[in-house]
């Protein structure tokens, strides 16, 4: 007879039930950590949108959204989920996907579309241009080494099916997406400024949401993320604001909020996401990029009028671009935002 084991049966069924609970332990630890895993990389990708991996500020702006909108915040919430399953499909990167880097310009295409178009199959729309957002921020990614794709993917995919309806009858476009003629465009200074309206506006534009009270969370939310993004922050609305008044833009855009958000994007990333000595010359880099925006954001609404397209925030991804490239502050290979 060849040898047996040295573990009787009786031994074998004593490990096993010692052995169980440990097992359930890790089994139920595994699930913790998934659990949590999904739930962080799915609240970054609400907060990266302003270039912060922090999952408090995440929650509190999709508060934000939900104040506005219950449809808007169910369907950014599902649009996060499709943009991280291909982002894992495609990439395997799971820091990537934790950091939510690859949900925030989901997060913006799908708030776009349900914004600017309308249709009965809205809904399927917003979770294709999900999909081709998440597609462009993987292959953007891969070619952007040195510097950062920003908000890029969310404006290309914006742009492109805003100009569905068109050509396809399926879609129909909005009011705000009308093109104009130049010829008889005219300026209009509107009615007076409630400069804290203006103010909070400025902030939950970010996300094209027209509400104080979501600007109020989403500013609650980055207070959490530090004194120095809050300055930011802060500073940089107030001085868009003011640069915008003392240029003599239309009274009714800037209380909209429409000459803040894109200045607040490139003071954050600017002096704070990508200064990461946090040098003080930085921060006024930032504040200087913040003002650039504003005459920027002006020039490009006229470009865009004939078209009926909006400028999004491709007046913060330009300046931000420009000045990181001139600062020499590029990115090391593989810290991509």
């Amino acid at each position: 007879m060849g040898k047996t084991s040295g573990i009787s049966e009786s031994s074998f069924r004593d490990v096993r039930k010692l052995a169980s609970p440990a097992f359930g332990k890790v089994v139920k630890m595994e699930r913790q950590i998934s659990g949590k895993y999904y739930l962080i990389s799915t609240l970054h990708s609400f907060s990266q949108v302003i270039l912060l991996a922090n999952w408090k500020t995440g929650l509190f702006i999709f508060l934000g959204i939900l104040v506005v909108s219950w449809q808007f915040a169910v369907v950014s919430l599902l649009s996060v989920i499709i943009a991280n399953v291909i982002g894992y499909v495609l990439t395997k990167n799971r820091s990537f996907i934790e950091d939510g880097l690859m949900g925030y310009n989901a997060v913006l295409s799908c708030l776009a579309i349900l914004i600017f178009l309308d249709g009965p199959y809205l809904w399927l729309l917003a979770f294709a241009g999900t999909g081709l957002s998440a597609l462009a921020t993987v292959a953007l990614n891969n070619y952007f080494v040195r510097i950062p794709v920003l908000t890029f993917p969310f404006i290309i995919t914006s742009w492109l099916i805003f100009l569905f309806p068109y050509k396809l009858d399926l879609f129909i476009m909005s009011d705000q997406l009308i093109p104009q003629n130049l010829m008889h465009w005219e300026y209009i200074e509107g009615s007076g400024m409630d400069w804290i309206t203006a103010f909070f506006k400025s902030i939950s534009e970010i996300f094209l949401l027209d509400s104080v009270w979501a600007g109020a969370l989403i500013l609650a939310g980055i207070l959490i993320a530090g004194i120095r993004v809050s300055a930011s922050t802060i500073i940089s609305a107030v001085a868009a604001l003011a640069f915008a008044y003392i240029l003599g833009a239309e009274n009714d855009q800037m209380q909209l909020g429409l000459y803040g958000y894109n200045a607040i994007l490139t003071a954050i990333a600017v002096g704070h996401t990508f200064n990461a000595k946090g040098a003080k010359g930085m921060f006024v880099y930032g504040l200087i990029g913040a003002l650039l925006t504003v005459p920027i954001s002006a020039s490009l609404s006229i470009l865009l009028i004939p078209y009926g397209l909006p400028v999004l925030t491709i007046p913060f991804v330009i300046i931000t671009w420009l000045l990181l490239s001139a600062s020499n502050s590029i990115l090391k290979p593989g810290n991509r935002v």
